[in-house]
């Protein structure tokens, strides 16, 4: 108990001291570190492996959406395992970025974003393709948004620190787990998907039953709503059932490829994402409007969406490479 005090109480002092750095250099450092927080939420990092996935390398796309689905799960599990509040909250003296802690959603430990960047672009930096000088930018931008997230006094340096171990964990798991699916010619495949799916259950199930803390502020009103802070691990639900479902039905039946000149592969990826982004302004705030329960709407819609990323986009590009092929095949009949 000595120790948690004693690094809690370390922490604080460091976002203080932080904090009175950012006081006196807002302007260029304060915008710096917020676009490097802003521009790595979950919403980009998804794309940035979906964009992989779709045009550039399916392999390494689906080993980082295997980690990051992985990781996803985990950090929604020890967030509300831990429930540990905000440092605003923990600590009045604290005072985040205003715009930063709107977007600042669940609990705090670990940090998302954290898990998040070392997920993606860890596991880019441990493809054998990366070089050792491409890897190294790559970890140094995960350190970057994690420290961003300190330096905007919405993370201790505990959340970072170990969102990021969970993060390149994950990373690693899910290259490692893929290659072994990959190079078994058994139901292995249908094996973890099944297993995933009952873990993710279990965790919606430990989210939907949990006693959170409650605790009041002088007023007497409730400072944290357990269950409104469990929407981020209802999200991971979601996300993890529709890749590890959507990965098997692909990987069995759909068998899409990247293959194509660069324009082609453009051509498809711009299709994709002007769909997906149909998919985020309209068909997103009708599912999540759709239901009163915010921890089931939340699992829904991001169910959806990767069910889109890792399937339904892969079809639509399958049926894009037949008409190709047909053209090409009659182009050269009429020649």
């Amino acid at each position: 108990m000595a120790n948690k005090i004693f690094l809690q109480d370390a922490g604080m002092q460091y976002l203080i001291a932080l904090q009175e750095w950012r006081a006196e250099h807002s302007d260029g450092w304060s915008a710096f570190f917020s676009q490097a927080t802003s521009y790595t939420g979950m919403q980009t990092i998804l794309l940035i492996m979906a964009c992989i996935y779709w045009a550039v390398d399916k392999r390494m796309g689906q080993q980082l959406l295997m980690g990051w689905n992985t990781g996803r799960l985990a950090l929604g599990f020890f967030k509300i395992w831990a429930c540990i509040y905000r440092p605003w909250i923990l600590d009045a003296r604290i005072e985040p970025d205003p715009k930063i802690k709107a977007g600042a959603t669940g609990y705090s430990f670990p940090s998302g974003h954290s898990m998040s960047a070392a997920a993606c672009f860890g596991g880019i930096a441990m493809q054998k393709e990366t070089s050792r000088r491409f890897a190294i930018l790559l970890v140094l931008i995960v350190l970057i948004v994690a420290f961003s997230r300190n330096f905007l006094s919405v993370h201790t340096p505990q959340d970072v620190v170990v969102g990021m171990a969970l993060g390149f964990g994950a990373a690693w798991f899910g290259i490692w787990l893929f290659n072994k699916i990959e190079a078994s010619d058994g139901p292995l495949d249908i094996i973890v998907a099944a297993v995933a799916v009952v873990l993710a259950l279990l965790v919606a199930w430990f989210a939907a039953t949990k006693q959170y803390p409650v605790d009041y502020d002088e007023s007497g009103k409730i400072l944290v709503e357990g269950q409104k802070m469990a929407t981020d691990t209802y999200k991971a639900v979601g996300w993890t059932i529709g890749f590890f479902v959507s990965y098997v039905i692909e990987r069995r039946f759909v068998k899409f490829t990247t293959a194509g000149t660069t324009m082609e592969r453009l051509e498809r990826l711009v299709f994709c994402l002007f769909l997906y982004y149909i998919y985020y302004k309209i068909i997103y705030p009708i599912f999540r409007g759709a239901f009163d329960n915010k921890g089931l709407g939340a699992a829904v819609v991001c169910f959806v969406e990767m069910v889109y990323i890792v399937l339904l986009a892969p079809i639509m590009i399958k049926f894009l490479q037949r008409k190709s092929e047909v053209a090409q095949a009659a182009l050269a009949e009429g020649k």
